[in-house]
């Protein structure tokens, strides 16, 4: 065998024979296509790389409303000159600059084909194109003849040194399921009824769950847990394995009350509008001067008639320790903020609007009787809704009946300098700024929610029947939610 290998690769002269130098000839041509075959994997995934990169800091600037569209596409070119390894080369920058390095107002997308903003589905991997939404953006990234702009490969050119390449990244701007309909307790959920569960629904509990009675939650809804020790209830071995899930990490969808709050104060709402007209002027409401005092002195009298629809109200000067007291009608449309603690009345129904009160005491935010929020008809909405959001305790007095409603207690603010705008679910947040120990949400008797959720920084407990069924679409509500993103290629 030894002796044909040599007669093969050396003839009798010590040559090199014909038949090896075309074998080796061929062995250099398969090496070389091998080696642009992994250059080019490596290409392809730099190249996607920067193009989910520049798909993701685009949705999250789109949706950040403390800059302006073109910011956040500026932001985005600089994102992607950075993930491509500040590389100017062809096929391996996402832009280039006239400069030696970027600037703003500079960079220009050589090769990214498009930009287009929409919606996205993810169960079908459709793209809707919609100039106005920012649910959800596309980057196309197109090298070829048609664009100018072909790859090269970087060892084997023999035959084409050129080739073609697409990429498309979507990112997408979205609320988990968890986040929309449920019950949210930083410190502690208790239910002392029955609780019943729609699908898509959440209870979660950062640290501790009693269920007290019978569960019967649906196999799409969930209970969120940190541990199986942490969890306490009559009726745990009755949840369906999907339902129960367990977590280490802290995830909060609502934030900033003093920044929403001062945005109300000052006519100019940035970060949570109302889906109706307001009215461009703040009405200050002197309560000690302009509303009547009750005959046992303790509260101050407010008439629906006081609060018109569209026009933000902002409630000062209670004095002696005084509650505003809210008598029979429908708040319809409505945006107060309160300095004072309020109590309402069961007659009097919040049907859709804001209602903010900055106070962290206890029961600042008291329901006398039953409470009703929310318009059964429009539940499910997105022009209806009420939030009411206290710095300190939310308390119902017997029964809750919220209809595409929020309830939240707690300021939930956060440090503005470690975390300014920080939507990535993966990071842990800074702790909040002075939190209320009386931010509690409690409901004497019964709770009915039909796509809405309560939320405190403390607990949530609930003293009998406990009902939550979601939207028949899972998108729908007025509410303020912390988004969420995530990218990928398509």
């Amino acid at each position: 065998m030894i002796g044909i290998l040599k007669r093969f690769w050396r003839d009798e002269l010590g040559g090199f024979t014909p038949g090896f130098l075309f074998f080796f000839l061929a062995v250099i041509v398969v090496f070389g296509m091998a080696m642009n075959v992994k250059g080019t994997r490596i290409q392809k995934k730099r190249i996607e790389g920067v193009a989910q990169a520049i798909a993701l800091e685009l949705v999250r600037g789109i949706n950040n409303p403390h800059i302006t569209r073109e910011d956040a596409v500026e932001r985005a070119f600089r994102t992607g000159w950075f993930a491509s390894g500040a590389n100017l080369d062809v096929g391996v920058a996402a832009m280039r600059s006239g400069t030696s390095s970027p600037s703003p107002k500079t960079l220009v997308l050589e090769d990214v084909t498009s930009l287009k903003y929409g919606r996205y589905d993810p169960d079908t991997l459709a793209f809707i194109e919609d100039s106005a939404s920012t649910e959800a953006v596309m980057v196309e990234m197109e090298f070829s003849k048609v664009t100018g702009h072909q790859l090269l490969h970087r060892f084997y050119t023999g035959l084409d040194p050129k080739y073609d390449l697409s990429v498309r990244a979507v990112a997408q701007s979205y609320v988990p399921d968890c986040s929309r309909y449920g019950i949210f307790g930083n410190d502690l959920v208790r239910v002392h009824g029955r609780l019943e569960m729609g699908a898509n629904t959440c209870l979660r509990a950062n640290r501790r769950t009693d269920l007290q009675s019978g569960i019967d939650a649906d196999r799409d809804a969930t209970i969120s847990v940190v541990s199986q020790d942490r969890m306490l209830s009559s009726g745990f071995n009755r949840i369906s394995p999907r339902s129960l899930e367990y977590r280490t990490l802290r995830r909060s969808e609502f934030y900033d009350f003093d920044r929403i709050f001062d945005g109300f104060v000052s006519g100019s709402p940035s970060v949570f509008k109302p889906t109706f007209v307001l009215a461009p002027t703040v009405r200050v409401l002197d309560a000690h001067a302009e509303l009547p005092i009750s005959r046992n002195r303790n509260y101050y009298l407010l008439d629906q008639a006081q609060i018109p629809s569209g026009q933000i109200v902002h409630i000062m000067n209670c004095r002696d320790e005084r509650t505003v007291r809210f008598r029979g009608g429908d708040y319809v449309d409505i945006v107060v903020l309160s300095d004072c603690p309020v109590e309402i009345l069961g007659q009097a129904n919040l049907v859709s609007g804001v209602l903010m009160v900055n106070n962290s005491e206890s029961r600042s935010i008291y329901f006398r009787g039953n409470a009703s929020i929310g318009d059964a008809g429009q539940a499910c909405s997105d022009t209806a809704g009420m939030t009411v959001w206290s710095a300190g305790q939310i308390a119902v007095q017997e029964d809750l009946v919220v209809n595409g409603g929020h309830l939240i207690s707690g300021r939930l603010n956060r440090d503005p300098i470690s975390d300014p705008f920080n939507p990535d679910p993966s990071v842990n947040l800074e702790p909040d700024i002075n939190p209320s120990t009386n931010a509690w949400i409690s409901v004497g008797k019964r709770a009915f929610l039909h796509g809405s959720s309560l939320t405190a920084h403390m607990g949530v407990i609930t003293y009998a029947r406990t009902v939550v069924t979601p939207c028949p679409d899972r998108n729908s509500g007025n509410r303020y939610f912390r988004p969420h993103f995530r990218v990928g290629l398509i």
